[in-house]
């Protein structure tokens, strides 16, 4: 898992994103607990580089966009800052290093290497 967004609704949701090694390419997956079912774009990629923290926000806010879940949670209520930081329960990242770890590993020859984490 490279990120995940956990929000305080009835159901407690949660997204992440993952990541793995291909062949060549790094694969990134958006995922959520409704089969995709909350995603407004794209929800996969791929880059021959670890992707730069602002691709990776632009990529996950692209398939799941955190701003519509707080509109259709906070819009009709003017959207109360304190409300809308507790309704983000937690924000868990690892550690970015892991994902160059891998590529710098494959680029070296390593075979079959891999970070834990890192799917």
């Amino acid at each position: 898992m490279v990120a995940r967004v956990t929000i305080a609704s009835t159901t407690q949701d949660v997204t992440c994103i993952y990541a793995r090694r291909g062949k060549n390419r790094i694969d990134y997956r958006v995922v959520d607990e409704y089969g995709g079912g909350s995603f407004r774009g794209r929800s996969t990629r791929t880059s021959t580089q670890p992707l730069t923290l602002g691709d990776l926000v632009s990529f996950f806010n692209g398939a799941w966009s955190i701003f519509n879940v707080l509109e259709a949670n906070f819009g009709h209520t003017g959207y109360d800052l304190e409300e809308m930081q507790d309704f983000i329960v937690g924000v868990v990242k690892s550690d970015a290093f892991r994902l160059k770890k891998v590529m710098e590993q494959a680029d070296s020859g390593a075979k079959g290497a891999s970070a834990p984490g890192v799917r």
